[in-house]
């Protein structure tokens, strides 16, 4: 079953959860954070250079790693919380994909780590290639941000 059909078939519930909870409101609060981090590193800076310390590169591939490692850590007591509160259901196992079910039998921390690494190849790498190859090789602090 796709992700986009398993979503689709969750209860109002899981949907809401997912949807309010996990995307609209982790994005808001992500972006603050990320644009103050952001801010703290390049605050002596006019211009962000793609290479160096600090970087556009560093940035990107820091925060690929950190952002879903981070909200692993996060995360993960808070939905075993609302479980045992009964705040909310469950996920069905038929919602389950392979790749779940084997992130769910790893420790939090080594789940943080294999989502972490898992979000730099296919988000990080290719935006610090295409800056490299395309794109422009420096920013302005407020472009940065």
């Amino acid at each position: 079953m796709s992700n986009a059909r398993r979503i689709a078939t969750l209860s109002s519930e899981h949907r809401r959860f997912l949807i309010v909870d996990q995307v609209i409101g982790a994005g808001i609060i992500n972006f603050i954070l990320n644009a103050g981090i952001a801010w703290a590193i390049a605050r002596a800076l006019a211009r962000v250079p793609l290479w160096g310390n600090p970087s556009i590169a560093n940035d990107t591939v820091a925060t690929a790693f950190l952002l879903p490692f981070i909200t692993r850590l996060i995360v993960t007591p808070l939905i075993r919380k609302k479980l045992v509160a009964g705040g909310i259901l469950p996920l069905p196992e038929a919602h389950k994909s392979s790749v779940i079910r084997l992130l769910l039998a790893r420790s939090t921390l080594v789940r943080g780590v294999l989502v972490g690494l898992g979000c730099v190849a296919p988000v990080a790498l290719p935006t610090v290639l295409w800056f490299a190859l395309a794109g422009p090789s420096e920013l302005s602090h407020d472009s940065f941000i």
